[in-house]
């Protein structure tokens, strides 16, 4: 670190200190100098001539002689000097930043390895011990021994922390049965819960998104009020996330959260719900009445899905209902559900209001005679395509060509 700061010393003394003239010579010159200038003195007294000195152009740009004989370099040189003296200090240091950052990573990097081979060995070790549990034990007296000792050792501060979380993590992904639950009495009895609800409270939205995923993985049950919090969030990511953890972790009334979501859920949203619904066992479906007039119409269309992938022929009748009053994106999520359904009486009220609907409506209720129409409704598919519309005239082709293989004309 000498480099930068010798570097600043030297620009400043080029900037701010003087120089004494080079022409001065030495002591007994500047002395003989001034015997010499008295001698002139007296001369000039007798004689008018006044002699000028010749003064070299090169000279004369850089050096300012004062009375005093002392000489300086013109300030535009100074500050050239003491600029590139600047910049040779900021990029020294900048360096060694650099360099120092890299030097800390790497060892970070060698720390974390030498952490995870000695959990590694901890985890094998408290796996394939045989000992005999006492009933409502997860581990044994020997095991948590090991642990104990395990933890003073090796849990001191929050890197080690940090690494051993990750990597428990890692692996009870990677493994089930008797294993997993090992891991997670060990995440429990370490106290990480503990430490991923602490993060859950901090401010950025990508620690509590971290934390959300760890405690769902683990499914720690309690946190679910904490994480719960964050179904609202402004940030789109954390506030998935969120919706998708209680679901896991919530014991029944899957689906009420929905009625409490004020945002509007994207496509992709709407798909990671139903992809975790699908997973969810005896799911209950008391509360799709509801969701169905929410003032959200993200999720008034997944409601819409969820009937439809679940296959909840009891809504047929409401959902024609709620076609004669729906807007133009739920009509569309509507005559879909009321086609994959096949609800009685589907097709006389599509038909029926097919030349009041927009363009979109129209195309999905042509669509939707492929399942719902009849033979005779060939003829109407055909008057269909009177219209001019290329996508109209498409949706009716198809239509028509899936009557006939259905109907085996």
């Amino acid at each position: 670190m000498w480099h930068p700061i010798l570097c600043l010393l030297l620009g400043a003394l080029i900037l701010f200190g003087p120089a004494k003239g080079i022409a001065a010579g030495s002591d007994t010159a500047k002395t003989s100098g001034d015997s010499f200038g008295q001698l002139r003195e007296k001369d000039s007294i007798r004689s008018p001539v006044i002699k000028s000195e010749k003064v070299r152009p090169d000279k004369a740009l850089f050096e300012i002689k004062n009375p005093s004989g002392l000489r300086y370099q013109p300030l535009t040189v100074k500050i050239l000097v003491g600029f590139f003296a600047l910049f040779f200090v900021l990029v020294a240091l900048f360096l060694t930043l650099i360099l120092g950052l890299r030097i800390r990573k790497t060892i970070q990097l060698n720390r974390a390895k030498l952490i995870e081979g000695v959990f590694r060995e901890f985890v094998l070790e408290i796996i394939f011990m045989e000992e005999v549990l006492e009933p409502g034990e997860n581990f044994s007296r020997l095991e948590l021994d090991k642990i104990d000792d395990y933890e003073r050792d090796h849990l001191t501060n929050p890197f080690q922390r940090t690494v051993v979380l990750n990597l428990m993590l890692q692996l009870h992904k990677n493994l089930s049965g008797e294993t997993a639950v090992k891991l997670k009495d060990m995440f429990l009895y370490f106290h990480f819960d503990e430490d991923s609800r602490a993060r859950l409270k901090k401010k950025k939205w990508y620690i509590k998104a971290k934390a959300i995923k760890e405690l769902e993985q683990m499914n720690i049950l309690t946190a679910y009020r904490d994480i719960y919090r964050c179904i609202n969030h402004k940030n789109e990511t954390l506030r998935s996330e969120a919706q998708m953890a209680i679901i896991n972790l919530k014991k029944n009334n899957h689906l009420s959260f929905l009625s409490k979501l004020e945002d509007e859920m994207s496509d992709w949203q709407q798909l990671n719900i139903l992809g975790r619904l699908v997973n969810v066992k005896n799911l209950k479906t008391t509360d799709i009445p509801k969701l169905l007039e929410s003032a959200n119409q993200s999720v008034v269309i997944l409601t819409l899905k969820i009937i439809q992938y679940f296959n909840l022929m009891e809504y047929g009748e409401r959902l024609k209902n709620m076609y004669l009053h729906a807007g133009e994106k739920i009509k569309t999520e509507v005559v879909k559900c009321l086609s994959f359904l096949e609800v009685e009486g589907a097709r006389e009220l599509l038909m029926g209001q097919f030349e009041s609907e927009s363009l979109h409506v129209q195309i999905e209720i042509i669509q939707s005679m492929g399942s719902l129409g009849l033979l005779p409704d060939i003829l109407w598919l055909e008057s269909s395509k009177k219209s001019g519309n290329l996508q109209l005239i498409h949706a009716a082709n198809v239509a028509i060509d899936s009557l006939r293989n259905a109907l085996g004309e």
